[in-house]
């Protein structure tokens, strides 16, 4: 079969060191055209070879005619891109938060359901080997049954050689702060290992930064199989990233950047049977960003449905939603 068409929409850093790079590695597509208003961005682009640059996104996308196109844009932008390229028959891969709000995330769900094409959302941390792993792990019974997990995404805000854009500081553009960043990723992997929230109690909070959303949150969440913790923080000058499962024959860590181990059985009062912890061992580990876009182009030439869709993105969006009301009115919800 001919190679895909793909086009990118935005090309700031996610769009450049991410969607560019690996859809052009990919050998079932051919990125044709990128588009973005900011001169610099589209600069770029042009240092990734990517033949067309555009400032029209709508334009580009009618001119092209593209398989699939990347949304790597400010998130109050998602919306709007994502509709319009469904609307065109345009299979969707768009960045998370899906949307700056719940209600608009269900929109662009009925929208791609009604022109029957296919829409992920970037939920990158699901293709980390080391989580693939973990969930596999979990998913065995080899730490029991799971009761609880914690998962923490700290770093020190995307102004420290992320991104120099501010909108990621405008609640109207970016729909929060580090809630809306870097939880919503915390949030689908915890639905990934333990199953939908039912509840959340939270408190989102702007702690140390002069900025009008938030730079730290804290949520405990009740789901199918127990209970989590989702800690996330824009001012954390130490990056602690890591994810805990704990079940009732042992636990389960993955710290970033360093080995995953685990720890089964029961030490006994008396300190016999003393467990220990051990490394957990990973072999042909490949680049999260590369197994995510492998999937993609899988899920829109050979539906394989290994990927996190729309329902996932509403699913994540309703838990913001949901932990903002609850922090607000210091109530569960």
């Amino acid at each position: 079969m001919s190679k895909l068409k793909a086009v990118v929409i935005g090309c700031g850093a996610i769009g450049t060191r991410a969607h560019i790079p690996y859809l052009s590695q990919h050998s079932k597509v051919n990125v044709v055209a990128a588009c973005d208003i900011d001169e610099n961005a589209c600069k770029k682009a042009k240092e990734l070879n990517v033949p067309k640059i555009y400032q029209d996104w709508e334009k580009m996308l009618d001119i092209e005619k593209p398989d699939i196109v990347s949304v790597c844009t400010p998130n109050y932008l998602h919306k709007s891109m994502v509709i319009g390229a469904a609307s065109r028959g345009i299979h969707v891969l768009c960045e998370k938060p899906m949307a700056t709000t719940l209600a608009d995330a269900k929109e662009m769900a009925e929208v791609v359901k009604k022109n029957d094409v296919k829409c992920m959302v970037g939920f990158t941390h699901r293709f980390m080997q080391e989580n693939i792993k973990l969930k596999s792990i979990v998913d065995s019974g080899e730490i029991g049954t799971p009761f609880f997990s914690q998962v923490r995404f700290a770093h020190a805000g995307p102004e420290n050689g992320w991104s120099d854009k501010d909108w990621w500081f405008k609640k109207a553009e970016s729909g929060g702060g580090s809630l809306v960043d870097m939880a919503v990723h915390a949030i689908d992997i915890t639905h990934w290992i333990m199953g939908p929230t039912r509840s959340v109690n939270a408190r989102v909070a702007t702690l140390i930064k002069k900025i009008e959303v938030d730079d730290n949150s804290c949520l405990i969440l009740q789901n199918d199989k127990g209970m989590s913790i989702v800690n996330t923080s824009w001012s954390s000058p130490v990056g602690i990233n890591g994810i805990l499962v704990v079940g009732t024959k042992g636990a389960i860590e993955r710290p970033y950047g360093e080995p995953m181990r685990i720890c089964k059985g029961l030490t006994l009062a008396d300190g016999t049977n003393k467990m220990e912890w051990q490394i957990v061992e990973m072999e042909n580990i490949i680049d999260g960003y590369k197994a995510e876009f492998n999937a993609w182009i899988e899920y829109v030439i050979d539906d394989k449905k290994t990927v996190p869709t729309v329902t996932d993105g509403i699913a994540a969006q309703a838990v913001i939603e949901a932990a903002y009301k609850s922090s607000a009115n210091a109530i569960m919800i």
